[in-house]
């Protein structure tokens, strides 16, 4: 028997909710045909018909509606995790309600790895190069530099895990050590929690995720998400796998559709590091700081410099505030994300790859000259 029990987190997704519920229900009721499994809504208090349109859709499966009057998307996990702790469900599972491409077939191929023996399922989706660019340069290095676990997307949003972890980050939410946690960082804390306590992980390959646009929110993100991570990372715990290149992920044929936007985001962080120049001759040596110089009068960092960079701030992660190092590092993210995706434009789909490989072995590189290895 498969009892599985699985959040779909939300605030005003009346337009797509069902559709998710509708899939989810029919993927749960061919992994549990007893029916002994549930789907919960928890949703941030919408303003729109979200919570109606979930209840009045039909399914075959139980279905419940949970509403938080605050947080975001990790106060509704938390929420969903304290609810079913002690219902004995085998697996569980949380995937966003924006969806507009999910399948049954992922529920269930995320399924299968759970009872092959994985404790943490997280999806590799195909994905544009002008996407994902807190994963490409900020998660996806730092988690493979320092644990050796090449996660290809460790804050997809689309996750399965046994309720053995669930409990775990229920009791990490419980000691309220990140703010950040119960918003945005959700997802980091989640593929953090399986790596640092050496649960069994895996992933599966899916098709392209397709969804509402989450660059108008790169920035917010950003910040909470790299608070959440420089909160949990356990410099004792580091080990070192030289990274692998894995198969292509990226979309050929994709254009880079927010190029004024880019452009306006690039002008603003600019201004903002110019105002942070005292925290970064704090944060970096000398010879890196005119090197970010002379990089940022040209309005671009390329991945050796930002590698360097991400080094020295987790090499900092001890001594100041996780939320300082986010904000100080926020500036220098999106202009290395605006430079990576101009040279999208112009290059090849396998080009950028190798530029990500290049940016983590250089990370690396860094964190060992540092003797962090």
């Amino acid at each position: 028997m498969n009892k599985i029990a699985i959040c779909l987190p939300s605030k005003n997704e009346e337009d797509t909710i069902s559709f998710v519920t509708k899939i989810i229900d029919n993927a749960l009721s061919i992994m549990d045909p007893d029916h002994n499994s549930l789907i919960i809504n928890v949703d941030s208090s919408s303003t729109d018909k979200t919570v109606s349109v979930f209840n009045s859709t039909k399914t075959e499966n139980k279905k419940i509606s949970l509403i938080n009057q605050t947080g975001g998307k990790g106060q509704n996990i938390y929420t969903f995790l304290k609810y079913i702790q002690s219902m004995n469900f085998d697996y569980l599972g949380m995937f966003d309600t924006d969806l507009t491409s999910i399948e049954t077939s992922w529920i269930i191929k995320m399924t299968n790895e759970l009872i092959l023996g994985a404790d943490f399922v997280s999806p590799s989706y195909q994905r544009s190069p002008f996407e994902g660019s807190t994963t490409n340069h900020l998660c996806r290095p730092i988690i493979s530099a320092l644990y050796g676990k090449n996660i290809q997307q460790p804050i997809a949003g689309d996750f399965m895990f046994s309720n053995r972890l669930g409990t775990k980050v229920l009791s990490v939410l419980e000691h309220n050590v990140c703010n950040d946690y119960f918003y945005y960082g959700i997802d980091i804390l989640i593929t953090l929690t399986a790596v640092l306590f050496d649960f069994n992980t895996a992933e599966v390959v899916l098709s392209k995720k397709i969804h509402k646009p989450s660059f108008p929110k790169i920035e917010k993100m950003f910040i909470e998400v790299a608070t959440a991570l420089f909160s949990t990372i356990n410099m004792k715990q580091v080990k070192f796998f030289p990274p692998t290149m894995r198969n292509k992920e990226l979309l050929e044929g994709v254009t880079y559709s927010h190029k004024v936007e880019g452009y306006i985001l690039l002008e603003r962080n600019l201004k903002e590091y110019f105002l942070r120049e005292k925290d970064y001759r704090k944060l970096f040596d000398s010879a890196l700081f005119s090197h970010i110089e002379e990089q940022i009068s040209t309005k671009q960092l390329t991945s050796e410099t930002w590698a360097a960079i991400l080094a020295a701030v987790i090499l900092k992660t001890l001594k100041y505030p996780p939320a300082y190092l986010a904000e100080c590092l926020k500036p220098l993210f999106i202009i290395r994300a605006v430079t990576f995706w101009k040279e999208a434009e112009r290059r090849s789909v396998c080009d950028m790859e190798k530029q990500l490989f290049i940016q983590t072995n250089s990370l690396i590189q860094n964190l060992r000259r540092n003797h962090v290895y």
